[in-house]
This record gives C-alpha cells, structure tokens and sequence, in this order.
C-alpha cells in the first residue's frame, strides 16, 4: 500500500488571521460601547457646565436686581431731602415780611432735615445768583469757592425742574473722601431758576449696602456712572479707591452696555483683577448709574 502522506501543519499566519477574523465583531462592539460612553459623558459634562452657566447667570442677575434695588433706594431717600430742604427755599430770591432772607429763616428746619440724614454731608443752599445762603455740616472737606462754577448749578440753571441731579464721584479737595453730589434745582414763582440745593453722598455710604450681600469668593460687584467712571466696588481692586474714576473696561463690556443700556449679561475677564467672571448689570432706577456684578 502506499503510504499516506503526513498531513501538513497549519500557516499560523492564517490562524492568526481567522482568530481576528472571529473577534472582529466583539472589538468593534467594545469600540462603539466604548465611543458611546465617551459622548455620553462629554453631553453629561456639557450639559452640566450650561446647567452651572445659567445657574451662575441667574444668581448674578439677582444680585444684580438686589443692589440696584439698595443703590436706588439710598438715593431717593437722599431726594426726598433735597426735596423738602428745596420746598424751604422756594423764594430763596428775596426777602421776606421781617427783612430775612427765606433760607435764613428756615435754618431750624434744614438743620433738622440735615440731622434725620447723618449718612449725608454738607446740605448746602445756594441762591440764584450762585451765593451759599447756607452751608450744614461739622465735617471738613465741603465744597470750596461759590456755587455759579459748579456744574450742578448750571445744569439746574438750564433747567429747573430737571429732578434730581448727579454729579461726581469727585472729592472737594484733594484730602476730602470720595462723594457723589445730588442737588436739586430750587424753583420759584412762575418755574424761574431760584437757586440750588445740593448734599454730598460719600461713596463708603455703599459698604453697608454691599456687605450685606454675599458674593463668594471672588464674587466682585461696582456701581459706574452712565459715561461708566467708577463710583464704588466690592473688593476695592489693588490701589483701593484710587481707582474712583477710573473708566478702564474691556470692549466687549463697554459695547454690550451701549447696545442695551438698561440691562444685560457679559461674559469677561476684569480688568482691576484679571479674574474671569459671568456677570450682569443694571441701569440704577432712572439714575444716570450703572449696577454691575460679577461671581466667578
């Protein structure tokens, strides 16, 4: 018989193959399981990061809403006195019965408005041709030389009955604090010009108003003026409040404002600190004030 030949050993080449061939369909499994993960975490991580984002965007507008709700409040109640100390001296032109000048004779009273107000400074009383009938206040720093120089006095001169006037941040001297001035045109008989009522608001007036808020951690928030010079800000950046008057902001911020003045969001990294912040401002009542806040 003839013998059977041996039979030939496997290609192990071809072994190798056959076996990937056979796991093929499970790699590929694991790859789509594996891929599907990944983007279910990336959409988990996303969305999680909108969620912190709107979060983050709703807490600031609250705060946003809280302050401008303070700010303005201190500022109606500083109003209300320059008010009623303008009703005193509505004749502040003349003279009355007795040969008194009417701001004159209403002193008593203006020192009580004065003394119902101690968060404000220097009420002060000018008549029509821009003399002080009337200056209050024991502190130092009020406002030096006569009122027709001031720009209070001549934009209340334009204007009588333009409501409440705001000027500043400015400082009297150059050692007096920080202050907004609010003044209120005097009007007389037939709505003519008849002088000015005018009382300082120091800035530090807005730590109790600002401390009372809790900003987190580097949380920050400012009050600006409508040409955005700064007024106040929690945590004052390096140098303090030598920075009141400063009108240094980014772009992106200066026109969000100019496009919606009333209110909006930005996004940005600030310019005192250098820390990146998701915040939102605020026009304050009808003030020519701006409200700004910022949390991390």
């Amino acid at each position: 018989m003839t013998p059977r030949n041996p039979p030939l050993l496997a290609d192990p080449t071809l072994a190798i193959a056959r076996r990937m061939a056979d796991g093929m369909p499970y790699a590929l499994g694991f790859l789509a399981v594996a891929v599907l993960l990944v983007l279910l975490a990336g959409v988990s991580i996303w969305q999680e990061r909108t969620r912190q984002h709107e979060r983050a965007a709703a807490g600031t507008q609250n705060l946003a809403r809280l302050l401008e709700a303070h700010v303005a409040d201190a500022l109606t109640q500083a109003d209300v006195v320059l008010a009623a100390a303008a009703v005193q001296a509505q004749d502040a032109s003349g003279l009355d019965a007795t040969g008194r000048h009417p701001v004159d004779a209403a002193t008593a009273t203006l020192r009580a408005l004065a003394a119902a107000a101690p968060e404000l400074q220097h009420l002060r009383l000018a008549d029509a041709e821009g003399r002080w009938r009337l200056q209050l206040g024991t502190s130092p720093g009020g406002p030096a030389g006569g009122a027709a120089e001031r720009e209070e006095f001549q934009r209340a001169r334009l204007d009588p009955a333009a409501g409440l006037i705001v000027t500043g941040p400015l400082r009297h001297t150059t050692t007096s604090p920080w202050v907004l001035v609010l003044s209120r045109g005097i009007v007389g008989a037939g709505g003519r010009f008849a002088g000015l009522a005018s009382v300082d608001l120091p800035i530090n007036r807005f730590d109790a108003l600002f401390s009372a808020i809790d900003l987190g951690d580097q949380g920050a928030a400012a009050i600006r003026t409508d040409a955005l010079a700064l007024v106040y800000r929690r945590p004052w950046p390096p140098g303090g409040p030598d920075a009141v008057g400063s009108t240094d902001l980014p772009a992106t911020l200066r026109e969000a404002i100019a496009a919606n003045p009333l209110a909006g969001e930005f996004e940005m990294t600030t310019t005192a600190d250098g820390i990146a912040r998701i915040g939102a401002y605020r026009k304050v009542g009808h003030y020519p004030l701006v409200l700004l806040v910022g949390l991390p």
